[in-house]
């Protein structure tokens, strides 16, 4: 299984390292992510500027790929230019409350917390 991990805290949050942890020991895991922190713009994209890619190291071995764009950039970039073949997307779960606009995104991540 290929899976692309992103988010939008940057590509160094904690979240994003635990999940590659977990992920990378089943899976074939690849990080591309924000070069910094986007919170709250996960559905923009880039218009007015080039997106620029970095190879990003952590403690000297290759994390995954730093964007300076967007977290919709960095799963465009990922899925069009970056991965070979198909992968499974996924990001880290929110702590705290998602803005609503993002709620149709991300209730399959709640859904079995509701009440029935």
């Amino acid at each position: 299984m290929r899976i692309l991990l992103t988010n939008d805290d940057g590509i160094y949050a904690k979240g994003l390292s635990a999940l590659y942890e977990e992920l990378s020991q089943e899976a074939d895991c690849l990080i591309v992510a924000p070069e910094i922190e986007q919170s709250a713009v996960g559905h923009a994209i880039t218009i007015s500027r080039p997106l620029m890619v970095r190879r990003a190291i952590k403690n000297g071995s290759f994390l995954g790929y730093a964007v300076l764009g967007t977290p919709a950039d960095c799963v465009k970039i990922g899925i069009k230019e970056l991965a070979e073949s198909r992968w499974i997307w996924l990001s880290p779960v929110l702590i705290g409350a998602p803005m609503p606009a993002s709620m149709c995104f991300i209730q399959e991540l709640y859904l079995p917390q509701r009440k029935r």
